[in-house]
């Protein structure tokens, strides 16, 4: 997909997931804005490809960073947003957030997607080790456009993403 198209589909579908945002160069994600509790700070990081879009919870507590949910979406073939896969989970149970972490997370859920739709869709199920092999690359896809996403906007070749 090409830059033009990634910044059109990026204007078209995050503001649906996400409100307020923008990107973030140390998380290479793009974040909205944080709200605090007496508990943490919470906010939401998405990244982004032509495919999928996935959508971290996370939390600032008093000194860890933590997952609390992810959030898959994709097309629905209509050009709407249709969410694939989701986690989260129980409060004050989140894992501590690392980008090895997220990328797990987020990696077995779109495997556990992959393998289901391949059965509803009447075709051979295909392996655990299949799955997870295209959804890493579908889930690097998305740290890859988002990063390049980020240095088009700090260069001032894309116009800046706000939602």
């Amino acid at each position: 997909m090409e830059n033009a198209m990634i910044l059109s589909s990026v204007n078209a579908a995050l503001p649906s997931l996400m409100k307020n945002f923008s990107y973030d160069e140390f998380d290479k994600m793009f974040q909205t804005p944080t709200y605090v509790t007496d508990r943490a700070a919470y906010y939401q990081g998405a990244r982004i490809s032509d495919k999928i879009a996935v959508v971290f919870n996370l939390a600032n507590g008093y000194c860890r960073r933590f997952l609390n949910g992810v959030k898959i979406y994709g097309g629905d073939g209509q050009g709407r947003t249709k969410l694939l896969a989701e986690m989260s989970y129980p409060m004050c149970g989140g894992a501590f957030w690392s980008e090895a972490t997220g990328r797990q997370v987020a990696e077995s859920l779109l495997t556990t997607y992959i393998q289901n739709q391949c059965v509803i869709l009447g075709l051979p199920r295909p392996s655990q080790e299949q799955a997870r092999k295209v959804a890493s690359v579908m889930i690097g896809e998305t740290l890859l456009v988002t990063e390049r996403i980020g240095t088009q906007i700090r260069s001032g070749q894309a116009p800046a993403i706000t939602g």
